[in-house]
């Protein structure tokens, strides 16, 4: 039996509720990034 592989992982996150929970936190991550940015450059141009 070998060490855990790419294809190995992508299954097991596949089959768990990982898949579903996965793509939201991107999401949210990219939200709140985005969030920042506005506020930032709203500050920079007062």
């Amino acid at each position: 039996m070998g060490g855990y592989g790419y294809r190995d992982v992508y299954i097991g996150i596949r089959d768990h509720e990982a898949y579903h929970w996965v793509p939201g936190i991107v999401f949210l991550l990219l939200l709140r990034f985005i969030n920042g940015f506005r506020l930032g450059c709203f500050q920079y141009s007062q």
